[in-house]
């Protein structure tokens, strides 16, 4: 019996711990079925080895192909397009193509079928080691390697690594199964807060896939087909409790929504719910997308919005070279600040009461806003550049605009919120010449404020 569970048990266990973790950035990009087209390159890598090389070089047309779809999703990420709809057509050409590649072979349905879910009860232990050393290489790399990159080069390696994942796993599982394991675990415990999100999608992941093998045992059912049907079906009952109803308290929705109470009150009255639910879907993150750190890398200014802790606000604007607001990380922007009049009332504001929202708007080309909120702290450079240790951040410039701008302090904001600000109402303006700015008379007391005293 433990010959016969054994490596099914401990497939599994793996299988759920990697995927999660894969779950829980596609799910934080809104991109679902990334994996699901990936996958399906990955199937089709293999269909093609079986249909015209006789399953010979198997796993390097499989990943390959993986690795491939992988780029071109990376590189969708950095375009202004539908997204989804682009996963959409990578994934139908996949399918199609596999279809088409295994239309005259004599095995082309029985391998169909095990490309969607295969029959793990019966994997090889070997198989079972091989994949974990696979898997454990990849644990590594994202401890160690992943934090330090932004940019493309973290999209690029993010879907890299989902690709090398996603090819040793359609070969154990196959498709379907590994759809699954990427999506349910990571939706349901993103659904709940008393718990450890990862924690809970790998229990919650364990419990359905365990269960599924021993029905599938017990029953003499297709194994991998028996994860996909109670995965989908545990997943489907476990969203329908953890959501709650329409009817739902606004003080509910509150809590599972972004914004405040008093801005979904609003919604409420004006009649605005569907459209902001809509709008936090599809336009608001928790951290800076790929696409947003690379327009504030192009940002000469913004707007900055403090509030004391009685909550008395203050807004200000701050400017400089391009790359002035500097992108650690997609959880982290900072930026300098200096004595200017000597008020300090922005940074005396974070002291009291860390939150701060920040208004990037491009004037000049595009006409688009990217608001991004979040809780600011004041550092001195020596602990900025102790913090960015591990981080890829450029400190040779850091100390440069110190030194060059005499800078007091810097402000380190934490994302929480990323959103755009639309177009509309944007005006489009033209920079002014070197020449003619030098020019201007900037008075000290240009509201003549002294002729009053």
């Amino acid at each position: 019996m433990i010959d016969i569970f054994l490596p099914p048990v401990l497939l599994v266990i793996v299988l759920v711990m990697i995927h999660a973790w894969f779950g829980k950035g596609v799910l934080e990009r809104g991109i679902i079925f990334t994996d699901l087209a990936i996958a399906q390159f990955a199937a089709l890598g293999s269909a093609v080895s079986l249909g015209y090389f006789h399953s010979e070089y198997i796993y390097v047309f499989t990943l390959g192909f993986a690795l491939f779809s992988a780029f071109l999703i990376s590189l969708a990420t950095r375009r202004n397009i539908h997204l989804e709809a682009f996963i959409g057509i990578l994934y139908v050409f996949g399918a199609s193509g596999i279809m088409m590649v295994l239309a005259n072979s004599a095995e082309g349905m029985e391998h169909f079928k095990a490309l969607l879910a295969t029959d793990i009860l019966f994997t090889p232990i070997e198989h079972v080691i091989y994949s974990s050393l696979i898997y454990l290489t990849l644990g590594i790399l994202i401890w160690k390697v992943y934090p330090r990159l932004q940019g493309f080069l973290k999209e690029l390696m993010f879907f890299t690594m989902l690709a090398v994942t996603v090819t040793s796993s359609v070969q154990l599982a196959g498709v379907l199964v590994v759809f699954v394991l990427l999506v349910a675990p990571a939706l349901v415990a993103s659904m709940q807060k008393r718990f450890d999100p990862m924690l809970s999608a790998f229990v919650y992941g364990w419990a359905f896939a365990l269960s599924a093998i021993t029905v599938s045992y017990l029953l003499d059912l297709p194994t991998g087909y028996s994860i996909v049907f109670i995965g989908s079906l545990a997943t489907i009952f476990a969203i329908m409790l953890l959501s709650g109803n329409s009817s739902s308290s606004i003080d509910e929705m509150s809590k599972s929504l972004p914004g405040s109470e008093g801005e979904h009150q609003m919604q409420e009255h004006f009649d605005t719910r569907d459209k902001a639910e809509d709008f936090y879907g599809r336009q608001m993150l928790s951290y800076l997308a790929p696409s947003m750190q690379a327009f504030i890398a192009l940002q000469e200014m913004v707007f900055i919005a403090t509030a004391d802790k009685n909550g008395e606000c203050d807004s200000s604007f701050r400017s400089g070279e391009a790359g002035f607001i500097t992108v650690i990380d997609e959880k982290r922007v900072v930026y300098a600040d200096y004595k200017g009049n000597g008020v300090l009332a922005s940074v005396g504001n974070i002291s009291e009461n860390p939150h701060i929202g920040m208004l990037f708007v491009d004037f000049f080309s595009d006409k688009v806003g990217l608001h991004v909120n979040g809780k600011a702290s004041v550092l001195d450079e020596k602990s900025l550049l102790s913090l960015l240790e591990a981080s890829s951040f450029d400190k040779a410039r850091a100390s440069y605009l110190s030194s060059k701008n005499k800078t007091v302090f810097w402000v380190l904001v934490e994302v929480e919120e990323a959103y755009i600000h639309c177009s509309k109402n944007i005006p489009i303006l033209k920079k002014e010449t070197d020449a003619r700015e030098i020019k201007k008379e900037r008075p000290v007391d240009y509201f003549r404020l002294q002729e009053l005293s």
